[in-house]
């Protein structure tokens, strides 16, 4: 658009200098035009023609255009056609386009009308359900003398605000925790977060809701019971149980309810049904607390009809034990992805793609 404006207002410029010269070639009281005076009147012929040209040329254009490698081009309608059907036929932006794509399939003129689409979507983006948004509550740390702590997330999917009372339009609830190496933001940067949301967002119709937290991962059963209770006070989940992805360290506090239900560590009998209240399947990558948890408490994943996805990269002998314990003890899913330890970061899409298939086979 701007290069379009200033293109009218060189024209512009042009075709005032030329009207302005032959004004003074009529105003010329000399009866033979002099040699100055014809360039002038040459000049004044040669603008006048430009800023016709130019002008043209500034117009929506609906001529075809021939793109490389032997492409015979596409009209602006044309190529409108063609970025909808990559849309998925709604016109609405909802995957990347790359300019080589647009190119190969519609010419230039797909590309520049593409551009001209995506302006305004940045607007829409504001209200759109299913983009990233980022917050923090506040929770009791019982283990610390009863003291407040910051947990903060990233949010994305359906609010409970979007959702009714009916349980068939109940979200599905995914929380993402984080190994000792790392935070939520590596849920974002990998590109594994912004790949559920579009996936979610694209095929799912919206019901999908994740939470990537900072959750410490020295946090027992106890402390992820009062995290998640203020998660549900603020809203953002509906306090039924959710499925849990715990990479590395972060699964002591899964394994640690466990060991509530069927020990006697719980401060109240309350406590010992945690496990079942806030946990409805699990998804561990590596979690080597498996390993020091009694058998019993990995069997009661089974007995309560609590599924189990256990990965582990083929670089990651520990994980691989982790997997392989899931595996026997709690009849849990196993999968070896390439990869070492943060396996979910080494092979992030078939990470997803696991995680997905996983939750469609459970019914989740």
């Amino acid at each position: 658009k701007n290069s379009t404006h200033k293109i009218i207002l060189t024209s512009l410029s042009f075709a005032a200098s030329s009207n302005n010269i032959m004004v003074s070639i009529r105003q010329s009281s000399t009866r033979s035009l002099t040699s100055n005076t014809l360039k002038l009147a040459a000049f004044a012929v040669l603008a006048l023609t430009l800023s016709s040209v130019l002008i043209m040329f500034s117009l929506p254009q609906t001529v075809t255009t021939t793109g490389n490698a032997g492409n015979t081009g596409a009209s602006a309608t044309e190529a409108e056609a063609t970025i909808i059907a990559a849309r998925g036929g709604s016109g609405k932006k909802s995957e990347e386009i790359s300019p080589n794509q647009l190119l190969r399939k519609g010419g230039v003129n797909a590309i520049l009308l593409n551009a001209n689409n995506n302006v305004g979507e940045d607007e829409e983006d504001e209200d759109d359900p299913m983009k990233i948004t980022e917050g923090k509550v506040t929770y009791e740390d019982a283990n610390k003398g009863g003291g407040a702590k910051l947990l903060s997330y990233y949010h994305c999917g359906p609010t409970l605000h979007d959702t009714n009372a009916n349980q068939e339009d109940a979200p599905t609830e995914v929380v993402l925790l984080h190994g000792a190496a790392f935070t939520k933001t590596d849920w974002k940067t990998s590109g594994i977060l912004d790949t559920f949301c579009e996936i979610n967002n694209d095929e799912d119709g919206g019901n999908l809701l994740l939470l990537a937290l900072d959750l410490p991962v020295s946090a027992d059963g106890v402390e992820l019971g009062i995290a998640f209770d203020s998660l549900v006070r603020n809203q953002l989940l509906s306090g039924s149980p959710v499925i849990f992805i715990s990479p590395s360290a972060s699964g002591k506090g899964i394994v640690d309810l466990a060991e509530i239900m069927v020990g006697d560590k719980a401060s109240s009998p309350s406590k010992k049904k945690d496990l079942t209240r806030i946990v409805k399947a699990w998804i561990p990558v590596a979690s080597g607390s498996v390993l020091k948890a009694s058998e019993e408490a990995l069997k009661v994943f089974e007995t309560y009809e609590i599924p189990i996805l256990s990965i582990h990269g083929d670089k990651d002998e520990m994980g691989k034990k982790v997997t392989e314990m899931l595996g026997s003890t709690a009849n849990a899913k196993t999968v070896e992805l390439s990869g070492g330890h943060p396996v979910y970061l080494d092979s992030p899409d078939e990470f997803v793609s696991e995680v997905l298939q996983f939750l469609e086979e459970n019914g989740l």
